[in-house]
């Protein structure tokens, strides 16, 4: 009796450890638990029919059923058989339907859960790819270095690893840093894409310095060779740049050719007023671009290679100026943009200067001359359905904000509208004393006479593009006393004196006359800025050309400065801002307004025994 019990619980051990290990009591370790799948034909009919269910929920974007279902079923079996699966069905209906928090923690747990398991790469890409799209590069990041960490070295570890690295470059400085600073399987390629973005700033010490550093930390990582040798071939073509030597794209044959021999002409004339000092002499080589993007790419590579220009100039159009763009980036080349409209080219990247994109300046300005010389309070904007509309309607509501005014009321137009009573109508009922209009020529030769038929009665401001003889002759009787910036407004007024002295207007219209001087003032600005130091590096000029283009302040003060940089319609005809006419008005405000805080400076002075205080009176406060 006693060896057949002994038998009997041995048995009894024996089937005890198979359940445990293999039967229904293998998932009590409770949600968490992990296993690798089961093999297809190996699911039982029951976990198949499970699954099925919420396959079908996900075909019929039932999202919510699919989540609940899948979170039930995982947290009741968490040893499911196709719990990989259903995991993946789970992160696919997380992200179509805007749970990206939830997509995110299924993915960087999925390599736990399910170790081995077919499916891991796709259902963590398809979570990276939705965080990314949502504007969530940083979990979509956590989740490329989670899986691959989880990868073995190859060709999907490979592909992880590329589409991490596009959504470090669009990451913020700072965020980028971060990155390059921590530990795991991006760091590498972090401080790889922070070495180019350094270079590409002409910040040429600081990248030279974070190679050594990563060089250091990660001899070995692909990423670092790659940081290696992109900075030997940026040492190697520096080397051959020539310094002083201007590389021009524009179109000289073809529809566009009237424009780019302006444009040409242009650049000619600023190279004759800007000399180099002692011996030295600027060099120009250009190539036709016949307004095609792929003869612009091309010119712009033998302009760079063959040429060794240590700056380009031109494109004209956006589509030309956008491939040029693309090229210089990979020559390690600044570019100066002058007439290119697209304000999507400066998204290439920092070794893009677009000078005529003056649109927050010129806001900015205006906003200043209502608030500080005509001293208006309130304010609206009409502004077309654009991005430059959208980025001049917010610089200039930003700066009447700062200088105590108040926006009212802020309407938005299609640009391809031809009818806005709406707007307008809306404007007069807020009675506003100045509406800033951030219209085109042809918004405005439509939007002018509405404002003055349903009598708005205010003072109205606009962009410079309303230098135009065109807006003047079709609406110039219902712009009087507009005001707007001037066209050179970012350049000192001196430059377009000079500019009409020399421009033989004979000879061009007045849209080419305006490309010529756009070519003159952008140019004349790049030898200004780099006379005294012509050997400057190629990648580093635009960096320092949008210094001085946006760091220009003006020497005069008071309102007689206006009259350089703002223009106003009087009796039909464009004419500088009458700024003399408030001088005297704006100093007594000054010299009021000097006194106050010196009287106020004194009062604290004089009670630095803090009497009024005891008293219960203000010292500031006047009578």
């Amino acid at each position: 009796m006693t060896g057949w019990r002994s038998r009997s619980f041995v048995v009894l051990c024996v089937v005890l450890v198979g359940l445990v290990a293999f039967g229904p009591l293998a998932g009590c370790g409770g949600r968490g638990a992990s296993r690798r799948p089961v093999a297809e034909e190996d699911v039982d009919p029951r976990a198949r029919r499970q699954y099925d269910l919420i396959e079908q929920s996900h075909l019929l974007h039932e999202d919510e059923e699919v989540l609940e279902s899948g979170e039930r079923l995982l947290a009741t079996t968490p040893d499911h058989p196709l719990g990989d699966a259903i995991t993946t069905l789970m992160i696919g209906s997380a992200v179509r339907s805007g749970r990206l928090g939830r997509a995110r923690d299924l993915a960087l747990t999925f390599p736990d859960r399910w170790p081995g398991s077919a499916r891991r790469d796709r259902a963590m890409l398809e979570a990276a790819e939705g965080l990314a799209a949502g504007d969530r590069r940083q979990d979509a990041l956590r989740v490329a270095a989670r899986l691959t960490r989880a990868q073995a070295d190859g060709a999907s570890r490979d592909f992880t690893l590329n589409r991490a690295r596009g959504w470090l470059m669009e990451l913020p400085r700072r965020q980028l840093e971060s990155w390059a600073r921590g530990e795991g399987p991006l760091q590498a390629e972090a401080s790889a894409e922070l070495i180019r973005r350094l270079r590409e700033a002409g910040e040429l010490e600081a990248a030279a310095a974070e190679l050594a550093r990563l060089e250091r930390l990660a001899p070995d990582a692909e990423a670092t060779h790659r940081a290696r040798a992109a900075h030997d071939e940026e040492v190697a073509r520096a080397a051959q740049a020539v310094p002083g030597r201007l590389g021009v794209l524009c179109p000289l044959t073809g529809r566009y050719a009237r424009f780019g021999n302006a444009f040409l002409h242009g650049v000619r004339m600023a190279i004759d007023d800007v000399p180099l000092a002692e011996d030295r002499r600027w060099e120009l080589a250009y190539e036709d671009t016949e307004a095609d993007p792929v003869l612009a790419a091309l010119g712009a590579r033998r302009l760079c290679r063959d040429q060794g220009c240590t700056l380009l100039l031109g494109g004209l159009l956006s589509s030309t100026t956008a491939t040029i763009a693309l090229v210089a980036a990979q020559e390690g080349v600044s570019l100066v943009s002058p007439t290119a409209t697209s304000e999507r080219l400066s998204l290439l990247g920092a070794h893009v200067l677009q000078t005529n994109q003056t649109g927050p300046l010129e806001a900015g300005l205006l906003a200043r001359l209502a608030r500080e010389v005509l001293l208006e309070e309130r304010f609206a904007i009409i502004r077309p359905d654009t991005p430059e509309g959208a980025s001049m309607a917010a610089a200039f509501a930003s700066v009447v904000t700062e200088l105590g005014g108040e926006v009212v009321l802020e309407e938005v137009i299609d640009p391809s509208a031809t009818d806005f009573r709406t707007q307008v109508r809306a404007v007069r009922e807020a009675r506003p004393e100045v509406v800033f209009a951030p219209t085109t020529v042809d918004q405005m030769i439509l939007l002018g006479p509405q404002l003055d038929f349903y009598r708005v009665g205010a003072l109205v401001l606009g962009p410079s593009a309303w230098n135009s003889q065109r807006l003047m002759e079709r609406a110039g009787t219902v712009m009087e006393r507009a005001v707007f910036a001037a066209s050179e407004v970012a350049f000192p007024a001196d430059w377009s004196v000079d500019f009409r002295a020399e421009w033989p207007a004979a000879e061009y219209d007045e849209e080419t006359t305006s490309v010529g001087r756009s070519a003159y003032l952008a140019t004349r600005l790049t030898l200004e800025t780099l006379r005294e130091e012509p050997a400057l590096e190629p990648v580093a000029i635009a960096p320092r050309l949008h210094g001085a283009l946006t760091g220009r302040e003006a020497t005069e003060q008071g309102p007689a400065r206006y009259a350089a940089t703002v223009r106003m319609v009087d009796d039909g005809a464009v004419v500088p801002f009458p700024g003399d006419l408030y001088t005297v008005a704006w100093e007594r405000e000054q010299a009021a307004l000097a006194d106050s805080l010196a009287l106020a400076d004194s009062l604290a002075v004089a009670d630095s025994l803090a009497v009024a205080d005891s008293l219960g009176v203000d010292p500031r406060a006047s009578d």
